[in-house]
């Protein structure tokens, strides 16, 4: 009787153990994060420090959970298409409906309401980070 007891509660803790490890661990995934509006606050040049708004054209995004996406520019849109994520490399790729050949590819990162993107691969753009504040969460196709 007594090793059933002893049993019972070392399988009671250690459940509990496994519970708050899992609730400890479990992280919003960068799809939940990412959906939305998104304005521009600053472009960031590693090289100077300073904050520039004026040599990035795009002054907004809005991303759909359908995987779609619009860039804007003081609210005309300059482009719209698909993107995907790479969860484990922080990665947020976009595909233009007008040119698929090449997507961009950003280093994604999010502090509370802000997203800053950092491009891959583009040489004339490395060294400067694009900070976002979010304007309104979640999207859906009828908000569009």
């Amino acid at each position: 009787m007594k090793k059933i007891l002893y049993v019972t509660f070392l399988l009671i803790g250690f459940s509990q153990t496994v519970k708050a490890q899992s609730a400890k661990d479990v992280q919003i995934k960068l799809i939940e994060k990412v959906v939305g509006s998104w304005q521009l606050q600053e472009v960031l040049d590693s090289k100077s420090k300073k904050s520039n708004t004026s040599t990035f054209g795009i002054t907004g995004f809005e991303f759909s959970p359908e995987g779609r996406y619009t860039s804007l520019s003081k609210g005309t849109v300059l482009d719209s298409g698909s993107y995907r994520l790479n969860e484990p490399q922080r990665k947020l790729y976009l595909e233009s409906d007008a040119s698929k050949e090449n997507p961009s590819e950003w280093v994604v990162s999010f502090q509370d309401d802000r997203m800053t993107l950092k491009p891959q691969g583009v040489n004339h753009a490395a060294g400067f980070q694009y900070v976002f504040i979010r304007t309104k969460k979640g999207l859906s196709t009828s908000q569009k």
